[in-house]
């Protein structure tokens, strides 16, 4: 009886046990469920499965009303925020290692494995309506500003002012440690400012 009685005491706990993490688990199931319903995302569609059919995205930069996809074949599409293409720009002659924008999102910079550097006005002047730019596909497009490093460019960085007339900065990180400060020179040239670190990989 005393065994019988241990057993069955036993197994009382036991099935305490069992109940309370039944409780525990569905606990937190339903805070999972409800942390999940929290996230809302819809795959990109359109344009961009056509675009990653024979290419690969090597950069990807988001804005408020539009991304930003580079590809290893050296071009960075425009999209909606659907995926559906507004325009492509083929800068660069291999991969697109880093895209960024100014704080207004009017300016975009990119990089590629070729060594160049490019900045782009994503918007039309404003006698011309001040829109974005949504103009036919075009294989060269019309830079604000390319130069050409010796090796590859791994990164870039524009000033969030970039718009200003004072505010041209583009700061350039490279796959053999050298990182160039590159600023407004005489004549509307441009310098660079060379600093040697370890193998640039992002600029913040």
């Amino acid at each position: 009886r005393r065994v019988h009685g241990g057993l069955s005491s036993r197994m009382s706990s036991l099935s305490d046990f069992v109940q309370v993490s039944r409780q525990e688990l569905q606990m937190i199931n339903s805070d999972e469920e409800t942390e999940e319903s929290h996230l809302v995302y819809s795959r990109l569609a359109s344009s961009t499965l056509e675009i990653l059919e024979f290419q690969k995205c090597t950069a990807f930069a988001a804005a408020p009303r539009f991304l930003a996809l580079g590809t290893d074949a050296g071009s960075v599409h425009l999209l909606d925020i659907h995926g559906n293409e507004i325009r492509r720009f083929q800068n660069h002659m291999s991969s697109v290692n880093d895209i960024t924008f100014d704080q207004s999102f009017e300016f975009m910079a990119s990089c590629g494995a070729d060594g160049s550097v490019t900045v782009l006005g994503l918007y039309e002047e404003e006698n011309s309506g001040g829109g974005l730019i949504t103009s036919a596909i075009a294989h060269i497009s019309p830079a604000v500003v390319q130069i050409l490093y010796p090796s590859p460019a791994t990164c870039v960085s524009i000033d969030p002012r970039y718009g200003s007339a004072f505010y041209k900065t583009i700061c350039v990180g490279c796959l053999d440690g050298q990182l160039f400060l590159n600023t407004p020179g005489w004549l509307r040239g441009r310098k660079d400012t060379v600093r040697r670190y370890f193998p640039m990989l992002t600029i913040h």
